[in-house]
């Protein structure tokens, strides 16, 4: 079987057809993979800020139980009641040192 110039013609295009496809498709991966390696690196930054945010958010909230714990109407009043009970306490003190003071009144009595 003899070939044409016909023939040798459209084999020759079928060839050049095939490697141009061959050349773009590589070029067009090559440009794929590196746009996975971008979004790659870009997937892992944003992976870095949510740990970033997650971590700051526990602390806020940890940071909220405790002034919440701080502001609760128990403990508000718990406190208050010690504070009142402080100030009773240092009322009576100063009245007892007062007393004291005024029982000496600078001299000392005579022990007889």
């Amino acid at each position: 079987m003899e070939l044409g110039l016909r023939e040798l013609i459209t084999i020759g295009t079928v060839i050049i057809t095939i490697a141009s496809s061959f050349v773009m498709v590589k070029a067009k991966t090559e440009k794929l993979a590196e746009e996975l390696v971008r979004i790659a690196k870009e997937l892992s930054d944003i992976h870095s800020r949510i740990d970033s945010v997650e971590a700051q958010l526990g602390v806020l909230k940890h940071q909220s139980n405790i002034i919440g714990g701080i502001l609760s109407p128990t403990n508000l009043k718990n406190n208050h009641q010690e504070i009142a009970s402080l100030k009773e306490i240092t009322k009576n003190n100063t009245r007892d040192i007062d007393y004291l003071k005024n029982m000496h009144n600078g001299k000392h009595p005579s022990v007889l």
